[in-house]
């Protein structure tokens, strides 16, 4: 009895544990009802917040766009109206600009007959006209009589080539008009510009009666060299620089008046009085003397200035010229420094072509204004 009774006891407890089991089960749903509530308003809340942002950011985009809106109906209206206004402006405008192009030939005219009075034994053409305003007026160097010639004379005679790109100096990057095919082509209007201010100098000069020493012993250099200082009467190098020529003129002085005295000598006829083997010796002496000298035997003083074909080549010369502050001219090409140069004449040195030319316009002008 005993058993059964604890058999009855421990089903009781077993059926209350499955319905306190059952009672929590049931109770959770509800729990979680009331948790999802609590959660769903939060969460209403936050998107209505957002759609409300995202009205109010439509309302304000909206009222930014209209004044934009206004502007632009503006814009379309305004030009109907100035169009009227703008014609008859644009009209004047066209009409001023065309008077002035009409009159700018009549002032061209002024200008010329003004710079370059009309000569009774000459016929001036408009050409030369328009060439001399050029030189006077843009360059502006005074006029110099003999100084007829083109872009197109320096450019058949090959004036504008300079040298091999590789090697070309930095210091002439304002005279070189471009670079093709390797080689750099020499600026011509500024060829023209600085030979008519060594030119100038030049002639300045020569009027206090001084001399120019011409020096070009390249091989392209020394017929011409020769040619135009017999023309001009100055005196020349076509031969070795001798070191000292100009630093150790006194020295140089001495040499030359021993060949002068060979030469009177010869003239006078105490040099066939001689002995054979001393008019042999004296006669090797003379020959050597001149060589180096011959072409300088009138000069009595230094330069009052130095003519060079290729600095960079009378490297000597320079320097001497440099060192006694004697003007310097020179035909400088591209590989050159023209810095230490106070007229150079920016052309190609190579060829005996352009140094013909160089040379023939500057004795030219020296001749046509002695």
């Amino acid at each position: 009895m005993e058993i059964e009774r604890n058999n009855q006891s421990t089903k009781s407890e077993k059926t209350k544990d499955i319905n306190n089991v059952i009672n929590k089960k049931q109770k959770e749903p509800i729990q979680l009802e009331k948790q999802i509530n609590n959660i769903i308003p939060k969460i209403n809340n936050e998107s209505t917040k957002s759609e409300k942002t995202k009205d109010i950011n439509n309302v304000i985009n909206k009222k930014q766009k209209e004044p934009i809106q206004l502007e632009k109906q503006i814009n379309n209206i305004i030009p109907k109206i100035n169009n009227e206004s703008t014609k008859s402006e644009k009209t004047k405008d066209i009409n001023n600009v065309i008077n002035k192009k009409q009159k700018e030939p009549i002032q061209l005219e002024k200008q010329i007959n003004n710079i370059i009075p009309k000569t009774n034994n000459q016929s001036i053409t408009s050409e030369e006209k328009i060439n001399n305003i050029i030189i006077d007026n843009n360059i502006n160097i005074p006029r110099i009589t003999g100084t007829k010639f083109n872009m197109i004379d320096l450019l058949k005679a090959g004036v504008h080539f300079g040298h091999v790109a590789r090697k070309w100096n930095p210091n002439m990057s304002p005279f070189i008009f471009m670079k093709k095919k390797g080689i750099h082509i020499i600026d011509l209007s500024k060829t023209i510009i600085k030979l008519y201010q060594a030119c100038k100098e030049l002639i300045k000069i020569i009027s206090f009666g001084k001399k120019i020493l011409l020096v070009g012993t390249k091989a392209q250099a020394k017929e011409k060299v020769m040619f135009y200082a017999k023309i001009l009467n100055m005196p020349c190098v076509t031969e070795r620089w001798l070191g000292g020529l100009l630093t150790n003129f006194s020295t140089i002085r001495k040499s030359i008046k021993k060949m002068n005295n060979i030469e009177k000598m010869k003239k006078n006829g105490t040099f066939d009085t001689l002995s054979k083997k001393e008019r042999l010796l004296i006669n090797r002496i003379y020959s050597k003397l001149y060589k180096n000298l011959g072409s300088i035997s009138s000069m009595n003083q230094l330069p009052g200035g130095i003519f060079l074909i290729d600095p960079y080549k009378e490297k000597i010369a320079l320097s001497e010229a440099i060192k006694l502050k004697i003007p310097i001219f020179a035909m400088i090409d591209t590989n050159t420094n023209p810095n230490n140069i106070q007229f150079p004449i920016p052309s190609n040195d190579d060829s005996s072509k352009s140094i013909n030319l160089i040379l023939q316009i500057i004795t030219n002008i020296i001749v046509k204004n002695q």
